[in-house]
This record gives structure tokens, sequence and C-alpha cells, in this order.
């Protein structure tokens, strides 16, 4: 099965293209999507967490994870679930900093990765 893969970042597009019964084409219009969602709302986060709004950073942070969830990037889930447990528990403003650095710094890879495969599929090569 081919599948790109970076260090703890794994993604199947033919799982993806099975499980929502689609093409390349869409495949590739819904990871530009995501991609876009993501880091929108990561950029939201931390202004979110640089006031300490710690609702409106579990709140993100939660609609985040739906997304994130359906491409099975479980490093990067992983990573924000734990800034939505840390903000619904109140944790430290330098705490959800940190965390939030992670998220991007694994964001980062994980973008790079998926424009990788965005990019192959919208010119046709077999991934």
């Amino acid at each position: 099965m081919n599948n790109l893969v970076n260090s703890k970042v794994m993604i199947y597009p033919e799982q993806l293209k099975n499980a929502l019964n689609c093409g390349d084409e869409f495949l590739v219009v819904l990871l530009g999507k995501f991609i876009e969602e993501i880091s929108r709302d990561l950029e939201l986060l931390k202004q979110a967490a640089a006031r300490s709004e710690h609702e409106r950073v579990k709140g993100i942070a939660h609609k985040m994870l739906g997304s994130v969830r359906i491409f099975n990037i479980s490093e990067l889930s992983k990573l924000i679930t734990s800034v939505e447990i840390g903000a619904m528990s109140g944790a430290p403003e330098e705490w959800l900093r940190e965390k939030i650095q992670a998220v991007d710094t694994c964001w980062t890879k994980t973008r790079e990765e998926i424009l990788r495969c965005r990019d192959e599929l919208a010119a046709g090569k077999s991934i």
C-alpha cells in the first residue's frame, strides 16, 4: 500500500478515497481545504492562548480534532488533545504555549507531507 510518511505522519490516499467514496480530484480539493482550515485554526489557537482565553482555546482545539481525526493523523491528534484537555483544566498560559508550539511544529511537518500528497495526486501520479 502506497502511503505518505513523515516520521509519525502517515496518510493513506487510497483509504481516504475509499472511505469518502471519491476520486483524486475531490481528494486534492479536500486536502487543500484541510490545509487552509488547520492553518487558520492554529493561528486562532495561538491568539486565544496568548490572551489566556481557555474556553476559546478548548473550542478551537476541539474543532481542529474533528478534522485531524478524519485524516487519522495520530501524532497531531494527540498534541491537540493535550491542548484541549489543558485548556479545560485551566493549565498555565506557559504550558499551553509550549503545547501549542509542539502542535505548530508537528503541523509544519504534516502540512509539507499533505502538500506533497496533494501535488502528486493533482499531477496524476500514483502514490
